[in-house]
């Protein structure tokens, strides 16, 4: 009887061990977020009920933040007037996601529509205007987060900009301007099962990528032990793994997954996924997939 019970208990050991070890091992202090668990929020849903279109200012509404990043919800209501700045700790990203306005692209004011990625790496002088009758939609990502007094230093009126040297450390060094739609018409690949890309921006502090995910596509389970991961879906159909629950995403959902969570994609329709990834800070030169067993 004694030897029956100690085999039973040695099985047990042997099952316990087993299904530890299957079980992701995340290490400990990555996930220091607001909030700590990954994110799903829709542009448009946001938009219905917080935007104030007919206010000449911006609203806007944080929907994450960490040391790596900051992202916001924002809409430039009609008259809006962002006065020429430029950032001297932060990159920032700004994806449109619809209405009409002006930003200032190294020196000239330049229109923008859905689908613009604009990307003006810290040191690089900006502005914005909506001058129309719509208002401006976009996301905005600082990287890293924002320090406390903000990071916007204003030019004066009549004076040139005077840049601190060595905050330019971006490829491409200027402001850059990247519409989505265009590139997919040219680039895309949606009936292959893989991720076809292009990195249009790198710095110390953040990488961009326009990227499509054609139909039959998965990407494992996985987390990122130095990143942060935000995903602009842009089109298409797809479903990502969110916090243990497999979700449908679609066009105007804003997906941040912070370090140390547990993450895949898959794309099981008859559409491919459009999206925009933006990793904070860059990616290793090894990359940064920890891939579950």
């Amino acid at each position: 009887m004694f030897k029956k019970a100690s085999l039973a208990l040695v099985v047990l050991l042997l099952l316990g061990t087993l299904t530890c070890s299957a079980q992701p091992v995340i290490p400990v202090g990555l996930v220091d977020s607001t909030p700590t668990d990954a994110v799903l929020v829709n542009y448009d849903a946001w938009y219905a009920a917080n935007a104030k279109p007919n206010d000449p200012k911006i609203a806007s509404n944080t929907i994450f933040t960490s040391p790596r990043v900051v992202v916001m919800l924002r809409d430039g209501g009609i008259g809006t007037l962002a006065k020429s700045h430029f950032h001297s700790t932060t990159d920032e990203v700004v994806v449109v996601m619809g209405g009409k306005g002006e930003i200032m692209i190294n020196g000239v004011w330049t229109p923008v529509k859905a689908g613009d990625v604009h990307v003006n790496p810290r040191g690089n002088v900006h502005a914005t205007r909506v001058t129309g009758t719509e208002d401006l939609k976009f996301i905005s990502l600082f990287t890293p987060v924002l320090p406390a007094s903000g990071d916007a230093n204003f030019l004066e009126e009549g004076k040139p900009a005077v840049i601190p040297l060595g905050l330019v450390d971006s490829t491409p060094a200027n402001s850059i301007l990247v519409n989505y739609d265009e590139w997919y018409a040219a680039n895309a690949k949606p009936d292959e099962p893989k991720i076809a890309g292009k990195t249009i921006f790198t710095s110390p502090r953040a990488i961009v990528m326009v990227r499509d995910a054609g139909k039959g596509t998965v990407i494992k389970n996985h987390f990122h032990s130095t990143t942060d991961e935000i995903v602009i879906v842009m089109g298409g159909s797809g479903e990502v793994l969110i916090n243990e629950v497999w979700m449908p995403v679609k066009a105007g959902d804003v997906h941040v997954n912070p370090r140390g969570n547990i993450h895949a994609t898959r794309v099981t329709g008859t559409e491919d996924l459009k999206f925009i990834s933006i990793f904070t800070p860059v990616l290793p030169a090894g990359g940064d997939n920890n891939y579950l067993e």
